[in-house]
């Protein structure tokens, strides 16, 4: 049995064997009617008005719901448009019969709502899910919450793997701030934590790093560069440097949408780099729901408007529910994301799966 609910109003009468699954997604259907079409030249112009801005999550979140009805799986499914009103949202959490009988519930997605919700779902033994909050204080003294965004550590962790396959490495530490701030102080705070030796090399002290990469050993740069020109200055020297086949740069993502970057002489470094989600486009499993996706709604899935996101999220965590929340259990491999999640001290679950990239041959592919 597979029962669809959109805007639910009325609670159904259900066997114990039917598990719940309760969504709060910010549909802003409210705001329909204001929306103006005329500004809407291209397809993916639809993504930029926010009543349709994550549209593409619940399509992705629909693909995963659809796989169980030919299933023996019973499930109920209501969605609930809470757009920003807090109103609406606390209607829905007072529903006494409602929440009695839900066995997941995913989002809210803004932090002030999920924090009601939260605890909402910690009165009655719901386990929740945020699939796109930073701060991991949404997990504080709260066992049934699950933060999909990895932590702050699981980037410095994954360093970490690839230098203990690469033991003979040497870790720099390239900043060109004056004081290490921000992401650089917390990783190498991280690194001195876990006595993972390291040394830095700071612009702003006029320290370069260039001397340090001409022996033939293996390095291991931490790019932690701030200022725009420096990047775009620094990029271009290394990249046209012949002895430096020997070091790996791990970068912000963000460097590969840099327009200011020339492709060709980030390609020619040994640019590695962390990232939540990953597409392989030779991956037949990632091909055959790309083509499933294609056919349904008549447009490609995309990581930016949350497709992705919607079916991972939403597959993993009904398995999750389905197996007891015994992740042991789990066989599903998402599409596109990575799931480890680790039970904080201070409450809830929070994920350290993340993928380690590269770019080659000017494509990027995961790290060898």
């Amino acid at each position: 049995m597979f029962v669809l609910s959109l805007y639910a109003l009325s609670i159904q009468a259900q066997s114990s064997d039917v598990k719940t699954v309760l969504f709060l997604v910010p549909f802003f259907g409210e705001d329909y009617p204001a929306h103006r079409s005329e500004q809407m030249n291209t397809p993916t112009d639809i993504y930029n008005e926010q009543v349709f801005s994550l549209i593409s999550f619940w399509q992705g979140a629909k693909m995963a719901l659809d796989e169980y009805e030919s299933t023996t799986k019973r499930l109920e499914v209501i969605v609930r448009d809470v757009s920003y009103n807090d109103t609406k949202l606390k209607a829905i959490l007072q529903d006494n019969q409602l929440m009695k009988k839900v066995d997941l519930i995913i989002g809210p997605f803004f932090a002030a709502q999920f924090t009601l919700a939260a605890q909402t779902a910690k009165e009655y033994n719901i386990p929740i899910v945020n699939p796109f909050a930073q701060k991991s204080s949404i997990l504080n003294d709260n066992g049934y919450v699950y933060k999909v965004t990895p932590a702050k550590t699981a980037d410095c962790e994954s360093v970490c793997s690839f230098l203990n396959a690469n033991k003979d490495a040497q870790l720099i530490v390239w900043t060109d701030a004056n004081v290490p701030f921000g992401e650089c102080k917390f990783c190498m705070d991280y690194l001195k934590e876990h006595n993972v030796p390291f040394i830095t090399v700071n612009m702003s002290k006029n320290e370069h790093l260039l001397p340090k990469l001409s022996t033939s050993s293996k390095k291991v740069v931490l790019t932690f560069l701030n200022s725009k020109p420096n990047i775009i200055s620094q990029t271009r020297l290394l990249g046209l440097e012949e002895n430096i086949q020997n070091t790996t740069f791990f970068v912000p993502s963000e460097w590969l949408e840099m327009n200011e970057l020339d492709a060709e002489y980030l390609n020619a470094l040994n640019i590695h780099f962390i990232s939540n989600y990953f597409v392989d486009n030779e991956d037949a499993a990632d091909l055959l729901f790309i083509s499933k996706f294609i056919e349904k709604y008549g447009t490609p899935p995309d990581l930016k408007t949350y497709s992705f996101q919607g079916y991972d999220i939403t597959k993993y965590f009904i398995e999750l529910m389905l197996h007891g929340y015994n992740a042991t259990e789990v066989d599903f491999v998402p599409v596109a994301s990575k799931f480890k999640f680790v039970k904080t001290p201070s409450g809830g679950y929070e994920n350290h799966g993340v993928f380690t990239l590269m770019l080659k041959d000017y494509t990027i592919q995961l790290s060898e």
